[in-house]
């Protein structure tokens, strides 16, 4: 079914409403609140098609409406063909998540957490934010604390200003300028290097304590590939479990479950993104049934073909969408743009 302006100002306002109130919305409700120019009765009758079409549902004939996954879809929709409805509530969002990233620490792994959480706490949803991932990571600083004839920490920034901190057990029991001496023989040849260079230098006739500390950087190397994509932050679980669709207990307890055993991480991340594109997946267009209550709006941010992560909210089907798609766009181009800057 097409729906006429009409209409889609009906269901605009019904979902808007239920949004703000978890209830049911009436039709006098609409008459009264939105000014539409309609009288209840032409309401009521375009309410019945909108619940034929399987836009909303009504509890039983004399209740007021509630929006189903259609209905919350056309809503989306027509937020996004009519840019002047776009919110304007946020439009300092973008300085102040800015400002609040960079007062964090300057490696992504904090910055990726602090944004996790300023996104829940503005929305009052799940926020999840994962790494920046390259195809193959790219040192770009080495550092080594001696701290005995025996023992170092090695330390491995990785494009992106990904920090890696590895204890060191050293068998020549040199002292601390002799190993300074080789490991910054070593630290000449491997900045600006990828894996597969660093290990045509593990393959060259060089000496023992510097082939031990370039296995030991491809190591750190290898293992930040394999793992690539697997890190990421979930913030506000508390904000789920708070909303009045979660408040039967066994509703809260499969949310929960499905959060700490990552399932529901593993099968928000493995959906295919587009690097700019808002994903938005609302109820049963989630693959999953424990994703079946929930939305999902989520972003690529990063350098296309470089290093990207992932950027979104997770939150009801009642969700404030245009705000949600409001914050998550702005962050999205916030943390590409530092992303950018780290290069």
């Amino acid at each position: 079914m097409v729906l006429t302006d009409r209409q889609q100002s009906i269901l605009n306002c019904i979902v808007v409403d239920h949004i703000k109130t978890a209830n049911p919305i009436a039709s006098e409700s609409i008459a009264n609140r939105h000014g539409l120019g309609i009288s209840p009765a032409t309401i009521r009758n375009d309410v019945a098609k909108l619940e034929e079409a399987g836009y909303i549902t009504r509890p039983h004939l004399s209740a007021g409406s509630v929006p189903l996954d259609s209905g919350y879809r056309s809503y989306v929709e027509h937020f996004f063909n009519n840019a002047k409805n776009q919110s304007k509530e946020f439009t300092g969002f973008a300085s102040h998540f800015r400002q609040k990233i960079n007062d964090s620490e300057i490696d992504l792994d904090s910055r990726t957490q602090i944004a996790a959480s300023i996104i829940s706490k503005i929305l009052g949803t799940l926020a999840l934010v994962t790494s920046p991932k390259s195809n193959q990571c790219k040192i770009r600083h080495l550092e080594f604390v001696y701290l005995n004839k025996s023992m170092g920490m090695l330390i491995v920034v990785l494009d992106h200003a990904k920090i890696t901190k590895r204890i060191i057990k050293l068998s020549n029991h040199l002292t601390r300028v002799q190993f300074e001496s080789v490991f910054n023989r070593i630290k000449d040849k491997c900045i600006g290097l990828r894996k597969k260079q660093i290990a045509k230098l593990m393959k060259s006739d060089i000496a023992t304590l510097e082939n031990l500390l370039l296995r030991e950087i491809f190591s750190i190397m290898n293992r930040e590939d394999r793992e690539s994509g697997s890190d990421h932050y979930l913030y506000g679980l508390k904000n789920i479990l708070a909303q009045p669709e979660f408040a039967d207990r066994s509703k809260g307890y499969s949310i929960v479950e499905v959060v700490e055993d990552g399932r529901l991480a593993e099968a928000v991340v493995s959906e295919s993104h587009k690097l700019g594109i808002l994903q938005i997946r609302i109820g049963r267009e989630n693959k999953g049934d424990f994703l079946w209550p929930l939305s999902v709006i989520m972003a690529e941010y990063g350098i296309v073909g470089e290093s990207v992560g992932l950027l979104g909210v997770i939150g009801p089907t009642r969700m404030d969408y245009t705000k949600a798609i409001t914050i998550v766009d702005e962050a999205s181009k916030v943390m590409s743009q530092m992303v950018e800057e780290v290069r």
